[in-house]
């Protein structure tokens, strides 16, 4: 995931900034999204497997990269694709 987020910045980002109506929004919540998924990641990582708190804060990160993709598809790639 790491790899994949660091290509993201490396070449998505900067495109979507500069050639994307709206970009620098679009940037900005993509990046916030991926900002809360790192920190999420780094709790889970400290937390035990029996922590009552682990299943529940374990399926979130499923739904929120579901999320981003889907804001990544629409506000970002189809102008890739142009």
């Amino acid at each position: 995931m790491a790899v994949h987020e660091t290509a993201e910045e490396e070449v998505i980002r900067p495109f979507t900034r500069t050639s994307v109506p709206g970009g620098s929004k679009v940037t900005d919540e993509r990046l916030a999204e991926e900002r809360e998924a790192k920190e999420l990641l780094s709790r889970l990582d400290g937390m035990d497997t029996d922590d009552a708190k682990f299943l529940p804060e374990r399926l979130t990160p499923r739904l929120d990269v579901m999320k981003h993709a889907r804001a990544e598809e629409r506000y970002e790639f189809n102008h890739i694709r142009r």
